[in-house]
């Protein structure tokens, strides 16, 4: 019996020792090979400011370029959101047209309207983290990090 106890008594110290040394081994192993999964998205910044908030950039045409950074995001923020909140704050006039359920167009910024002259319409135009969107600013919406800019420039074929 007292053999039989001690060999019970064996085999659980040994089941612990082998437990506790293959817990701390596979702790081990598994922080090292554990990669933290880290979103970026292409074209931004990955900073914590970046993920809260959006920038923007005013090029009028003739060389004036105005910027804003880090502007506070929110869920539903389109691109034409973005422009009002900062001609709001910053005093400068924004003119849009309303063109029912296809949404508001940007006519003049800051006195610096769309005019056609010949064969060559000067618009309000908007790039998302470098490319041109066709679609309708205020149907557009943000996520945070990205940078729009509205350029007055010839008019892109859509």
């Amino acid at each position: 019996m007292t053999h039989y106890l001690f060999r019970s008594k064996h085999i659980l110290v040994t089941m612990l020792i082998a437990f506790l040394v293959g817990a701390g081994l596979g702790a081990l192993l598994g922080a090292y090979l554990h990669k933290e999964t880290i979103v970026v998205r292409e074209g931004t910044p990955d900073t914590p400011a970046a993920m809260t908030s959006v920038n923007l950039m005013l090029d009028e045409g003739n060389g004036t370029i105005k910027t804003w950074n880090t502007v506070s995001w929110h869920e539903t923020m389109s691109v034409l959101n973005l422009l009002e909140t900062v001609t709001v704050a910053e005093h400068i006039v924004l003119l849009t047209k309303d063109n029912g359920s296809n949404g508001r167009t940007v006519t003049s910024i800051d006195s610096v309207e769309n005019a056609t002259s010949g064969t060559t319409t000067m618009r309000w135009q908007y790039w998302v983290n470098n490319t041109y969107e066709p679609r309708v600013a205020s149907k557009y919406y943000l996520k945070p990090g990205d940078i729009v800019i509205w350029k007055y420039a010839a008019e892109l074929a859509k």
